[in-house]
């Protein structure tokens, strides 16, 4: 962001069926820029021991456990990109299935960047 946030608001709305008093708690916010992002939707969940390997380059996605290939999550998203002189940040967000994030859910992450080429 070029602008400090001082001047920004957020306004925070939320919905529930029933009617009486309510509270909504809210124990993660995360504002990030969004030029080069990614979001792995879930389709089938990603099980113990599992590995979900994206390629942002040819939009390869896909899961591997116990030998086996498998599609358990649908990439949204254009590709990840780290500029050359900038401060890049890698931000992983996970949730369980039916949509909670404990603070004792931990993933592993391996990173591995290849160099752009131009062709002309």
């Amino acid at each position: 962001m070029l602008l400090p946030l001082a001047p920004y608001a957020l306004t925070l709305w939320a919905q529930r069926a029933g009617s009486g008093a309510h509270s909504l708690i809210l124990d993660d916010l995360i504002f990030q820029p969004q030029t080069s992002a990614v979001v792995w939707r879930s389709i089938s969940g990603l099980t113990n021991g599992a590995a979900l390997t994206d390629d942002s380059s040819t939009g390869y996605s896909a899961t591997s456990a116990n030998y086996l290939e498998s599609h358990s999550h649908q990439r949204l998203g254009g590709a990840l990109e780290v500029a050359p002189g900038k401060i890049s940040r890698l931000n992983f967000f996970m949730t369980t299935p039916d949509g909670m994030a404990p603070i004792d859910l931990c993933l592993s992450v391996a990173v591995k960047v290849r160099k752009r080429r131009r062709i002309l």
